[in-house]
C-alpha cells in the first residue's frame, strides 16, 4: 500500500494537550482536539489519572477485551523480512473524523481481503513536537509482499479512497522499516499508549546501538512489562530505526525514559546516538485489521 498524494511539507507546531481514556465512547473526536475525550467501541471506563506502574498487567488485560469488542486481531508481533510502511498524516482543520471514516468505510474492507497485508494499525495523536493527526502502519512480508499487495488492492479500487483521503491532507510522510524481531518482544500496541521513537545513529555505530539493545535494553524492557519493537530504515528522511514501546500512561512513559537513560549510559548506548524524535500516539481500534 503505497500512498500517492501531494508533496506538502508538515508545518512544526506546539505539543498538544494530553488526552485521557475517561469514557465509554462509540467514536473519536480528532478535529475538535478535545483534551479529555478517547474512543474505543467498548463498554469500559479508564481514568488515566488513576492507571499506575502496578496496573500493567490489568491493563494489558483491559485493552486486549478492547481489542475483541471492536474484532478479532490478533497480536501484532514482527516476522522475519516483515516490512512495515509509516504513513503520518496532518489533515486540513475539521476533516480528520472525515478521513478516518473514509479509511474504516472504504480502505478496511479491502484490507480486510488482501492476504499479502499482514497486519494494518492506525493510531491517533497524544503528544507530538510536529503536525500529526493519524500515523497508519501497513506490514508486508518483504516489499515483494508490499508489491503484490499493491497489485491487488490497485485492482480493488483502492486508488479512489487514496484520492479521497488526499484531498482532506494538508501534509503527509511516507517511511518504511525492515523489523528486526529480535530487538523486541510481546505488542505495544496492546497498552493505551504507544511512543514511536525514531533514532540518528552516530556513523559507523549501527552494530553497537543493535548489540545494546538485543544485550541489555530489551532484556530489562521484558523484565519491567514493557513491550517493545524495533526497524531498520529502507526509506526516511536520515533516520537509521523506530522503535515503538507499549505503556500504560503518560507517566510510565516517563518513568521509562528515567530508567533508560541510567542504563544507557552503563552500557555506552547514549554515546553511539546522534538525535532521537519522539511521538505519543494511541491505537483507533476501529482501524484494526489482523
Amino acid at each position: 500500500m503505497i500512498l500517492r498524494m501531494p508533496n506538502q511539507s508538515l508545518q512544526r507546531t506546539p505539543l498538544r494537550g494530553t488526552a485521557e481514556l475517561n469514557t465509554l465512547a462509540i467514536t473519536e473526536n480528532l478535529d475538535t482536539r478535545r483534551p479529555n475525550i478517547v474512543s474505543y467501541n467498548c463498554d469500559l471506563l479508564l481514568h488515566e489519572g488513576r492507571l499506575f506502574m502496578g496496573w500493567s498487567h490489568l491493563l494489558s488485560t483491559v485493552i486486549g477485551f478492547m481489542c475483541v469488542c471492536s474484532g478479532a486481531v490478533a497480536a501484532q508481533l514482527p516476522v522475519e523480512l516483515e516490512v512495515r510502511q509509516i504513513v503520518s498524516f496532518s489533515f486540513v482543520p475539521g476533516r480528520a473524523t472525515e478521513a478516518v471514516n473514509m479509511y474504516r468505510e472504504l480502505a478496511i474492507p479491502l484490507y480486510e481481503e488482501d492476504e499479502a497485508m499482514i497486519s494494518f494499525r492506525a493510531f491517533r495523536e497524544i503528544e507530538s513536537p510536529v503536525a500529526l493527526d493519524l500515523i497508519v502502519v501497513s506490514a508486508f512480508r518483504g516489499m515483494a509482499g508490499m508489491d503484490r499487495s499493491n497489485s491487488r488492492l490497485s485492482e480493488a479500487g483502492i486508488g479512489a479512497c487514496y484520492g479521497q483521503i488526499g484531498h482532506l491532507t494538508s501534509g503527509h510522510t511516507d517511511e518504511f522499516v525492515e523489523m528486526l524481531p529480535s530487538l523486541g518482544f510481546s505488542d505495544p500496541s496492546s497498552l493505551s499508549r504507544t511512543a514511536l521513537v525514531w533514532y540518528r545513529i552516530l556513523p559507523g555505530q549501527r552494530d553497537a546501538f543493535e548489540d545494546a539493545l538485543e544485550t541489555t535494553v530489551v532484556p530489562w524492557e521484558e523484565r519491567s512489562g514493557v513491550p517493545s519493537a524495533t526497524g531498520r530504515f529502507l526509506v526516511s528522511d536520515g533516520w537509521h530505526y523506530l522503535r515503538f514501546l507499549g505503556f500504560n500512561s503518560l507517566g510510565d512513559y516517563q518513568a521509562y525514559w528515567s530508567e533508560i537513560e541510567n542504563l544507557s549510559d552503563q552500557v555506552g548506548l547514549a554515546s553511539v546516538i546522534a538525535e532521537r524524535r519522539e511521538v505519543i500516539v494511541a491505537v483507533v481500534a476501529e482501524l484494526m485489521v489482523r
